[in-house]
Order: structure tokens, then sequence, then C-alpha cells
């Protein structure tokens, strides 16, 4: 059976990437747990926007994605999902991480009852997206 639990990062966004020429690192490891590996693939970004931490990501994007994440797992020996199972938990991760950091942002929003009104509209909005597209 494959695993769905392993070492995640815990806040896989875009900031935590660190890029040097062909290389790939991480950095800010303190919310690093035993998890489910779907978390990590959604936290990095996807179709709903979460702000600049997020890369935004169409759905053919976030396939070839988590089809390169299984391959390469696969590639290292390592028995894992497949690519549909891995991305319908993805995509919950994805409404979860969007749902409260829109959240987070409301909590820190300006006392203007219009932009708290935008802020829950865009949050109703996020997550009635993300449940229309999950399988």
């Amino acid at each position: 059976m494959a695993t769905r639990f392993s070492l995640i990062h815990g806040d896989l966004i875009v900031g935590n990437v660190v890029l040097n020429g062909d290389q790939v690192g991480f950095i800010d490891w303190e919310w690093a747990e035993l998890g489910d590996v779907a978390q990590d693939l959604a936290y990095i970004g996807g179709t709903v926007y979460g702000g600049p931490d997020y890369a935004p990501m169409s759905e053919d994007l976030i396939t070839r994605f988590i089809t390169r994440y299984v391959t390469g797992m696969r590639a290292a020996g390592k028995d894992t999902e497949d690519v549909p199972a891995l991305s319908a938990r993805r995509a919950g991760w994805e409404a979860c991480e969007r749902l409260l950091t829109m959240l987070h942002t409301m909590t820190h929003a300006s006392p203007d009852e219009g932009l708290r009104r935008t802020t829950i509209t865009s949050v109703r909005h996020t997550l009635l997206e993300t449940i229309s597209r999950a399988p």
C-alpha cells in the first residue's frame, strides 16, 4: 500500500523555496512534521488565489506537478499513490489553507464594513470553487 504520510515541510509556500541555478532548496522548517504529502503539494500554489506566497497554477499545471512528484517518488523506489488520489486530497488541503489564510487576513483587515463583506465573499467563493473541482 502506498504511504500517504512522510516528513513534510508544513509551510511550503513560494517564499520558502530557494533557487540556485539547477538546485532547489527549502528554508523555514519550523512547521515540519510527519504528515500528508498532499499538504505540501497544495500549499505551494493552485487555482485559488491566496496572495503572493502562493504560485498561481492552472488545473493542467497542477496535474503535471503531481504527476512529476509521483514519477520522481517511484523512480526513487518509493511506493506512492496514483495521481487522481493524490490530486483529490491536494484539492482538499488547498481549500483548507486558502480558507484559513483568508480568515487570518480578514482579522487584520480594516474595520471598514465593505472590506469585511468583500473578504467574506471571497472566502465563500474560494470554498465553493474548490469544492466544485473535487472529484
